[in-house]
């Protein structure tokens, strides 16, 4: 749509006082008479750090509004993607050092994925899943009848019925319906060979895995190098492995990390290991990642999230609308959300 002489000769300006109080808005309205200016100014509301805009009036069309609320709303740290998008109930990232990609799980049960795996880029399994999960080069999901499927460098799933799949570098890990483990793909230092006993939850990382066990401890197996399996004592609620480090969320909710990587303080309630940095969930829905940061991974986005996973080189969060955010590196095009 083209744009009207007045939405042509309006100017809007974001500009933050340098003490730190709250940005201000200017505008400047190209009304001819004071009385359409009054009438049509609208009402500008400042609150804490964020600003909430009314706009109306001089012939601006609806996308034109919508475009500008956008605007605002990144820069006031408003969710600028909700009402947009494609909606999603779960989120995962994967690949190494040349290849990284992202998967969706769509609220109808079907996988959506973007980025590449391979030369030939990325494929999503046909079927429903009720959860995703990426390695290096594969792909894991778990259907609702606790069936597995895996996709790609390390395909195939053993039979049986599971509660829970962790996707790692080039292993996988499951959790069978009685709580024990089995894990499957390279081994070349141990991180298939999962210890007996019942587990509640299951982590593949790299080149390790780690298990929460019933008593709520943590047991870590597979390659060594830089205390990445030495678990510490104590009860936990949830375990992630990663590259170089590993992570779990304690029973008052911190989180503790051993390997290459400290953990911020504070409560969390969900905990992602990529490969150098990770990600935690903050009770509030916020997002804080550490450790590396060379292609901006641990940048995380102002917002409130449900879901977090943290991979090699980016990032991504499913936000409380549904939709999903990526950051970090993008030569495979695995921050490009699809939007349709």
């Amino acid at each position: 749509m083209k744009p009207t002489l007045g939405f042509v000769s309006w100017l809007m300006m974001v500009k933050k006082v340098s003490d730190g109080r709250a940005p201000v808005l200017w505008c400047r309205w190209p009304c001819s008479r004071v009385g359409r200016q009054l009438g049509r100014i609208g009402l500008i509301l400042v609150v804490g750090s964020a600003i909430a805009v009314v706009l109306a009036g001089c012939g601006r069309s609806s996308d034109q509004e919508a475009s500008i609320s956008a605007a605002i709303a990144g820069e006031s740290g408003i969710d600028a993607s909700e009402g947009e998008g494609v909606r999603f109930t779960d989120v995962a990232t994967g690949g190494n050092h040349r290849w990284n990609f992202s998967c969706g799980l769509r609220a109808d049960g079907t996988a959506q994925c973007w980025g590449k795996r391979s030369n030939d880029g990325i494929e999503a399994p046909e079927g429903e899943f009720t959860a995703m999960t990426a390695g290096y080069q594969h792909l894991c999901g778990l259907h609702a009848d606790g069936t597995a499927d895996c996709w790609g460098y390390t395909a195939g799933a053993p039979e049986g019925q599971f509660t829970a799949i962790s996707a790692g570098g080039d292993h996988s890990c499951g959790l069978y319906v009685d709580g024990t483990v089995i894990c499957w793909g390279q081994d070349w230092a141990g991180q298939a060979d999962a210890p007996g006993g019942h587990f509640t939850a299951i982590s593949a990382g790299s080149s390790h895995s780690c298990g929460l066990r019933t008593d709520r401890t943590i047991e870590c197996w597979g390659f060594t190098d830089g205390g990445r399996i030495g678990a510490p004592g104590g009860h936990f609620t949830a375990i992630s492995a990663g590259g170089v480090n590993s992570c779990g969320h304690r029973t008052d909710g911190t989180i503790q990390c051993w390997g290459n990587n400290d953990a911020p303080q504070g409560q969390f309630t969900a905990i992602s290991a990529g490969e150098r940095h990770s990600c935690g969930l903050r009770t509030d829905g916020t997002i804080e990642c550490w450790g590396d940061n060379d292609f901006g991974q641990s940048n995380a986005p102002r917002g409130h999230f449900t879901t977090i996973s943290a991979d090699w080189m980016h990032s991504c969060g499913l936000r409380t609308d549904g939709t999903i955010e990526c950051w970090g590196d993008n030569r495979n095009g695995q921050l490009d959300v699809p939007s349709g």
